[in-house]
């Protein structure tokens, strides 16, 4: 599932286009309430909530809700390679992209100290941001 709430510069290369997502597929025998029904349900009330409150967006935002997630990343691996790439980014004149928020078990959330990590992975495929959430470990949001 893709909705776009087109900004002010839509299709344009002044956009900035901010991706907001969830997937919707869970790990096999699991109900599925918060791996990941908890991140389609705050994607969808907050495309709910900008459509609704007739928000005159500037700058454009992409809702997706993968599927395929549990499988190899596949559903958002196709999101940015043939959509968000090829369809927006091409044909909008190569807009910036400016991030992703990207909800998943947002239910899980737990306030211990030291109580989130970063996964081994992480630390090979994206050191700069893994330096950049450790470097943030403790603060308050």
């Amino acid at each position: 599932m893709i909705g776009i709430l087109p900004g002010k510069f839509w299709g344009t290369s002044k956009d900035q286009i901010l991706v907001v997502g969830a997937h919707w597929d869970t790990v096999e025998n699991t109900g599925g309430l918060d791996d990941n029904g908890s991140g389609v349900a705050a994607l969808l009330e907050i495309a709910r909530a900008l459509k609704h409150g007739n928000c005159a967006l500037t700058y454009s935002v992409v809702f997706v809700a993968f599927d395929l997630e549990e499988y190899g990343s596949q559903g958002s691996l196709y999101f940015v390679q043939d959509f968000l790439i090829e369809k927006v980014m091409k044909e909008g004149g190569f807009p910036q992209f400016k991030g992703a928020i990207i909800m998943d078990s947002i239910l899980h959330y737990n306030s211990t100290q030291n109580s989130q990590n970063v996964e081994d992975d992480w630390f090979q495929q994206v050191p700069n941001a893994v330096e950049n959430i450790l470097s943030h470990q403790g603060d308050q949001i």
